[in-house]
């Protein structure tokens, strides 16, 4: 039955059918010039993957050197690199001579040339900017939760948050530094006087950097963090930082000034209720949309997150289109899982993983967590379900890979890849609102510490005999 464009909701449309038909057809002439554009992208995966990461500088810029002489090239791949490439060079030399050499570090150095260089490699199209207010520190004391810490100039440096019994203290960042993530969001709940459970006193400061506000060496060190953390911004417009979260309940800063605080970040933590956002920029982490036959979809890497945020009751419920919840998850539920099965409450966590994946209809026949995750782990056998952790060297291969992928996006500019098997059921209310909520009248499966540790010992596998 041909889908009807007036159950689709906040003004989508489903594309006509030449509409369709005229996408895959681009999308074919392009075949061959994607292809040679892969083969370029590998070599450079390679020389990331043999050397090591401060002595990438060298071998890339030779191989950016021989690019611009090769008269093989397609002209779109040659304008590609011709427009990109020195944009990269300059990052690369730019970021790891900055320091004197005695106090280089240059991973650290290595990290921030890939992140400052796809900054500069994002969507300038889409530049949607999000209203804010601004709640000064004055105002937020007022909750009797926040005390502030001032100067001899009555300026505040400090302020002390009260999270669920327990006081943590924190800098009031400078000029051109924002707080993101976990302490925004507290201080946003604090003041709309919603719940804080699950929020945490263990939290790391999570940064956005105008750039050249200082040295990243220094942030790290001053503000305890750390770089996969710390976002680098070319302009600090606030409005378009908060357009680029992943959820609306993160669409939360702090700045010198106070809280800074977006309509959508508001009515989330009052509801407990969160949204996808569908951030158009920030793609170095993957896009957080992809289309089927032209109508945009949210990723499973976000709904991924949306899943966590409720496991770990920052929120009570996700809501998001029904098409939307039929986004298979995949190894993310894998992911999830590792996480949680390493943790306390970890019976409870798992049972809720369940609980959740079943109602968005993604644990198949399965009718236990324990047979779902093994029916998992026999799809993706390359999981390994203990913890893992990067070194410093594995997280900067890790994240160039990501950024070759992001070129490989923007060659392809508006031709987007998903699973091509995956379909949109019941095209009628596929656009329909669907809520999920950890608090579901489901029956306890009763899992033991003695079945998750004989779950885990065995990788989650069947034994073999």
């Amino acid at each position: 039955m041909e889908p009807k464009e007036n159950k689709i909701e906040q003004t989508e449309k489903l594309p006509a059918e030449n509409e369709i038909q005229s996408t895959e057809s681009n999308s074919e002439t392009k075949t061959a010039d994607l292809a040679q554009l892969e083969e370029i992208l590998e070599e450079f995966e390679a020389i990331s993957q043999l050397q090591d990461p401060e002595k990438w500088y060298k071998p890339m810029a030779k191989k950016f050197l021989r690019l611009s002489r090769r008269t093989d090239l397609s002209p779109s791949t040659q304008s590609f690199f011709a427009e990109f490439g020195p944009i990269i060079l300059e990052n690369f030399k730019e970021e790891i001579s900055k320091q004197p050499p005695e106090n280089q570090n240059k991973l650290i150095d290595v990290l921030v040339a890939v992140k400052g260089f796809a900054e500069k490699l994002q969507s300038q199209e889409n530049k949607e900017k999000m209203p804010f207010e601004v709640i000064p520190f004055e105002k937020l004391a007022e909750t009797g939760k926040i005390a502030l810490e001032k100067d001899t100039d009555n300026n505040v440096k400090f302020l002390r948050i009260e999270i669920n019994g327990q006081e943590i203290k924190i800098p009031v960042p400078k000029e051109g530094i924002f707080y993101k993530g976990g302490v925004a969001r507290v201080l946003a709940k604090i003041f709309t006087n919603s719940s804080l459970e699950g929020e945490s006193t263990r939290m790391d400061i999570d940064l956005i950097v105008q750039e050249g506000t200082q040295p990243v060496n220094e942030l790290m060190s001053e503000y305890k963090t750390n770089l996969t953390d710390t976002e680098i911004v070319l302009n600090a417009d606030i409005g378009r930082i908060l357009a680029t979260r992943d959820v609306d309940m993160n669409a939360a800063l702090i700045s010198k000034d106070g809280l800074i605080l977006s309509e959508a970040a508001k009515k989330a933590c009052q509801t407990r209720v969160i949204h996808p956002l569908l951030p158009k920029e920030r793609e170095l982490f993957g896009k957080s949309t992809f289309k089927v036959k032209n109508v945009e979809l949210t990723r499973n890497v976000l709904l991924y997150r949306l899943v966590r945020m409720i496991i770990d009751k920052k929120a009570d419920a996700l809501e998001v289109k029904k098409a939307d919840a039929q986004v298979p998850l995949g190894i993310y539920w894998l992911i999830l899982a590792r996480h949680y099965i390493n943790n306390p409450e970890r019976s409870q966590n798992i049972e809720c993983l369940f609980n959740i994946a079943q109602e968005m209809g993604q644990t198949g026949e399965t009718k236990n967590p324990i047979d779902w995750l093994k029916g998992l782990l026999e799809e993706y056998p390359e999981f390994n379900l203990k913890n893992k952790t990067l070194s410093e060297e594995d997280y900067a291969r890790w994240l160039f890979k990501k950024f070759l992928k992001l070129v490989k996006e923007k060659y392809k500019k508006h031709i987007r890849s998903f699973d091509k098997d995956f379909e949109i059921q019941d095209w009628e209310t596929a656009f329909k609102p669907v809520r999920i909520s950890r608090y579901q009248n489901k029956p306890s499966f009763n899992i033991s510490d003695n079945q998750l540790e004989t779950f885990l010992e065995n990788d989650g596998r069947q034994n073999q005999t």
